[in-house]
């Protein structure tokens, strides 16, 4: 997971998707929720970065909740 949930529980866009998600895969991660804002630069990426990744986007943090502990 990464970026920055406002005090009204609202997920705020954050920078440098492509270097998260390279990062998150040269680790082994395979589940990375990011905010609804940054999906165009997700689907932007080659599909090499993607491979073996499954994404998640959030609005809120009731989204995040649903992803991580349902």
């Amino acid at each position: 997971m990464t970026g920055e949930i406002s005090l009204t529980g609202k997920v705020l866009p954050i920078g440098g998707v492509k270097e998260k998600t390279m990062s998150a895969a040269w680790e082994g991660v395979k589940t990375l929720i990011f905010p609804k804002g940054n999906q165009k630069d997700v689907d932007r990426l080659p599909d090499y970065i993607k491979e073996g990744i499954k994404f998640h986007f959030a609005e809120t943090y009731e989204d995040v909740y649903k992803v991580v502990f349902e």
